[in-house]
């Protein structure tokens, strides 16, 4: 996987597929989709930038908009798919 340096939610999009999710689905039924939702369910704080990403914004595996946070699915998904041992 390669992303240009600074480029964090291309990196999340990146990441989210090497453990395994799918686009989420708003464009059709084109190409095979995940379960995650469309939208954040929950705001989220952008400590880079010491931004509010309110809810309704869309998820980063998304291309149904400016991919702007990780959905709670998302971030557990990503977080159990991590071997501990």
């Amino acid at each position: 996987m390669a992303v240009k340096a600074g480029w964090a939610t291309t990196c999340t999009h990146e990441l989210g597929h090497a453990s395994g999710l799918l686009h989420v689905n708003c464009r059709g039924a084109a190409e095979p989709y995940g379960g995650l939702p469309q939208t954040i369910s929950d705001p989220g704080l952008d400590v880079m930038t010491r931004t509010l990403v309110k809810t309704g914004s869309a998820e980063t595996t998304s291309y149904c908009g400016p991919p702007d946070w990780r959905s709670i699915l998302h971030y557990g998904h990503m977080l159990k798919s991590i071997p501990l041992a």
